[in-house]
């Protein structure tokens, strides 16, 4: 900043009803910012806490067979090492009643191997045998703690309930949180030889789940999944379906993505509304300030020199809202993660709470939007004080 602008600048600021007004507009523009990219925060932060619960009970892929049961054989196994695959589980899932007290509750018996589930999911459920692993919400729902007993119905044998249910009476062995809430209340995690020998399966079972070795970005990792998906998909051939770990709540992802982007465009109407204040302060600068512009361009500032200095001052003003802005986002997230009136109900929003997640080109986005909004918004003011000749101004004002 030359000397001439910075001057300019300082006279414009000199005094205290300047500087108050000054203020509240960094402070409108700042919460107006700040409101948009906690809007987008929040819709990346579900989608991202989401999926990661979804990788957590389900790996990266997983496969089924059409026909139902089946043996994992060498064919698929030759295909899963082809492809750089190596850490994967085999795992039974069957619906099954849990039965208690006053009623009973519908959920999802996992037949799992300890050896190979948990490092393929990362979830630590290591479920003995006679004994089961349920979830957070289901515990708290049955009012049990590790070492109590739960009593399960499921049908005897794979033969889509005929007979008689077979009733279990299981350990709970350790309580898991997978991050969501309908995953916490319904999912239960057996021995997979239990489950086995209770469904009359032998050694079938009917999901392989499996881990990719991408480490890259979770975008790039989603890709990447897709990718592995189809290809593993045209190996395996029409017996399998091959999906990856967020099919089950793909149409919700779908939906947050494009709210996010509808929702966006419309909150820039707050951040217009906020800047409409620049406007305000640029106009109150002129009125209040006119004699010193004058006499800044009686003493020979050009107006390009002028232009730049009115310019500068918006573009402090724009500075300061971002750094502001800032501020608030980190409070809104710190809130989130400390206030429990912040909690949200778990069997509504899928998830208990949720997070911020804003990459760079989200701020770069919403930033690079508003300074735009500001230049073309400051510029009238400018346009109109160019207007007025040198000679009328000063007239009128010394007059």
């Amino acid at each position: 900043m030359k000397g001439a602008e910075r001057s300019l600048i300082k006279v414009l600021l000199l005094d205290w009803s300047s500087i108050k007004f000054a203020f509240g507009v960094i402070f409108g523009m700042a919460f107006s910012i700040a409101v948009i990219l906690c809007t987008i925060g929040l819709m990346d932060g579900f989608e991202t806490t989401l999926k990661q619960a979804l990788a957590k009970t389900q790996g990266d892929i997983y496969f089924y067979s059409k026909n139902g049961f089946f043996n994992l054989n060498q064919h698929e196994k030759d295909i899963l090492n082809s492809l750089k695959i190596d850490s994967y589980s085999e795992y039974i899932e069957t619906e099954a009643f849990l039965i208690d007290e006053n009623a009973s509750q519908a959920v999802l018996l996992r037949g799992i191997n300890l050896d190979t589930y948990p490092k393929v999911t990362g979830l630590e459920a290591r479920p003995q045998l006679g004994g089961v692993v349920i979830g957070t919400e289901l515990a708290l729902k049955l009012k049990v703690s590790v070492g109590q007993d739960v009593v399960v119905a499921l049908a005897s044998g794979n033969r889509n309930f005929k007979g008689l249910p077979l009733i279990i009476r299981l350990r709970v062995d350790g309580i898991v949180e997978h991050g969501i809430y309908q995953k916490d209340l319904r999912l239960m995690y057996v021995n997979l030889s239990d489950l086995q020998t209770w469904l009359n399966t032998e050694n079938k079972i009917n999901v392989v789940t499996a881990k990719i070795q991408d480490q890259s970005t979770e975008a790039h990792h989603a890709l990447e999944v897709d990718q592995m998906v189809y290809e593993l998909g045209d190996r395996l051939g029409f017996d399998f379906r091959v999906r990856p770990f967020w099919h089950e709540f793909s149409t919700l992802i779908e939906a947050v993505k494009v709210e996010k982007i509808m929702i966006g465009l419309i909150l820039q109407v707050i951040v217009v509304v906020s800047i409409f204040n620049v406007i305000a302060f640029t106009t109150f600068i002129n009125e209040r300030k006119s004699k010193e512009l004058f006499l800044f361009r009686a003493l020979g500032l050009s107006q390009k020199r002028l232009a730049s200095g009115w310019f500068m001052l918006v573009f402090i003003l724009w500075s300061s809202a971002i750094l502001a802005s800032n501020v608030f986002v980190w409070v809104f997230d710190w809130l989130l993660a400390n206030w429990s009136f912040l909690h949200l109900p778990g069997d509504i929003y899928y998830l208990g709470r949720m997070k911020l997640n804003l990459e760079t080109g989200d701020y770069l986005l919403v930033f690079l939007v508003s300074l735009i909004w500001v230049l073309l918004l400051a510029s009238y003011s400018l346009i109109k004080l160019s207007r007025q000749s040198l000679l009328s101004g000063l007239r009128k004002e010394f007059n």
